[in-house]
């Protein structure tokens, strides 16, 4: 595996861990009834990790997060 895409997973670990212990104490149903909160930890998860890399993202990268968005009603 490439350190880029090392990084970049790495980097989505690092978001994935601040959304698990920022959003204690908020429930399933709680998270899926608030349309802001779900497209703010989106968001984070999806511009953090390509703002952190140094070079443009892969065509990968660019689809995966797309999907990620598009699942979880953002786009």
């Amino acid at each position: 595996m490439s350190l880029q895409v090392r990084e970049f997973l790495q980097h989505i670990l690092d978001e994935t861990h601040y959304i698990m212990t920022s959003s204690e104490g908020v429930t399933k149903a709680d998270f899926l009834e608030n349309e802001t909160l779900k497209r703010a930890y989106v968001k984070e998860l999806t511009s953090e990790v390509s703002r952190s890399s140094e070079k443009p993202l892969s065509s990968c990268q660019k689809r995966y997060a797309k999907s990620m968005k598009k699942r979880n009603g953002v786009v």
